[in-house]
């Protein structure tokens, strides 16, 4: 077994897990007009649009520094979690935009400075990577450790990157590469550039705008390390499975999704872990408000309602309702709800579902375990 021992979290409701999740449980949200950024409606008429911004944190930044702003408090606190252990090997893996800034002028040359540091399996673009090389460069520089963990791997793949970055960190955990694992997403959907690709796809809500997303941002980490003892108070939770698979229909193919990709991540799951009575008693997914998404979990529901009889009274949370849109960082935003509610007491069911659709594409399903150890952390 794989245990969580540490999380972190900065959203438009908090700075840290603790307070996003209770804010999140008192049903709180914290959007507002986006006064930087307006939608032309095809007669004419200016629509505004709502969003999920971190306060004050990203204020003024846009690109690769709102990114850093985003992601330095909970990786310098994983790093500072992580340092009195200094006999364990340490990775990073990263889950960021699909739609990264590009690097330009000067920043090359620290892209080079830190380049030394890139020890990386990735499936993200050569900028992709130099962008995390030069967040991570300037991060470790806040820090006096000597034995810095270095980057293992990184991925743009959207909304299912956080569960790929857990899988790469188990396989590198179970193959004896690092002994344990930062792990962690971050996005924002609230940067103009972004919001006018999405504004000009027609994704985007509004106090105008019937349906589609509320674009968001948001950071969140967990550490992992490998733990064979449900009775270790240190022990959050534990990853307790994963599976991934593809949509044949995906986002911007012009057909209705078919839900095959989500049924066949979670089914594969369900049998990998022997399926256990209420393995869908709770469902954590990513329908954000979009058209496309609501039929493809429309699609997954009746299929898995065939073969599992817990899916019709399964409890479902939809984080992007609170925080909205996280993008990237969604997986690690739900994963954190799921420990936080462990932890607090308030969890319908002793394991969590997480099931997440990249735009590519791609489906992943991750089973995420209570540890009875109670447990204020995070």
């Amino acid at each position: 077994m794989f245990g969580v021992t540490w999380i972190g979290m900065l959203t438009s409701l908090g700075a840290d897990a603790a307070t996003s999740c209770a804010a999140a449980r008192a049903g709180l949200t914290r959007s507002k007009m986006l006064d930087y950024f307006q939608l032309m409606s095809p007669d004419g008429e200016v629509l505004g649009v709502t969003g999920h911004s971190v306060p004050i944190i990203g204020e003024g930044f846009e690109g690769l520094a709102r990114l850093c702003r985003l992601l330095e408090p909970n990786l310098l606190a994983a790093l500072e979690y992580c340092q009195p252990h200094t006999e364990n090997r340490a990775g990073i893996y990263l889950s960021l935009p699909s739609t990264m800034p590009e690097i330009e002028g000067d920043a090359s040359n620290e892209i080079s400075k830190f380049a030394g540091e890139l020890n990386t399996d990735c499936v993200a673009s050569t900028n992709a990577v130099s962008c995390a090389s030069m967040i991570l460069g300037r991060i470790h520089s806040f820090t006096s450790r000597s034995n810095r963990p270095g980057l293992r791997y990184v991925t743009t793949s959207g909304h299912t990157g956080f569960s790929e970055a857990i899988i790469s960190a188990v396989n590198d955990i179970r193959n004896g590469d690092v002994s344990q694992a930062i792990v962690g997403g971050c996005d924002s959907l609230v940067e103009e550039r972004v919001l006018k690709q999405l504004g000009d796809a027609g994704r985007l809500k509004g106090p105008d705008l019937a349906v589609g997303l509320e674009p968001g941002e948001a950071s969140a980490f967990v550490v992992i390390r490998r733990n064979d003892s449900r009775s270790d108070s240190s022990v959050l939770a534990y990853v307790e499975g994963f599976s991934q698979s593809r949509e044949p229909a995906p986002f911007g193919a012009g057909e209705p999704p078919t839900g095959l990709g989500h049924f066949e991540s979670i089914n594969q799951l369900a049998i990998s872990m022997n399926r256990p009575e209420d393995f869908l008693g709770w469902i954590i997914h990513d329908r954000n408000g979009e058209v496309y998404r609501a039929k493809d979990w429309g699609m997954t529901y009746t299929r898995l309602g065939e073969f599992y009889a817990s899916m019709r009274k399964s409890f479902e949370w939809s984080p992007a309702s609170t925080f909205g849109d996280t993008g990237a960082a969604s997986g690690g935003v739900a994963l954190c709800m799921a420990v936080r509610a462990f932890n607090r007491g308030y969890n319908p069911y002793s394991r969590a579902i997480i099931s997440s659709a990249s735009d590519c594409g791609g489906r992943s399903a991750l089973q995420i375990g209570s540890n009875s150890v109670e447990d204020s952390n995070g």
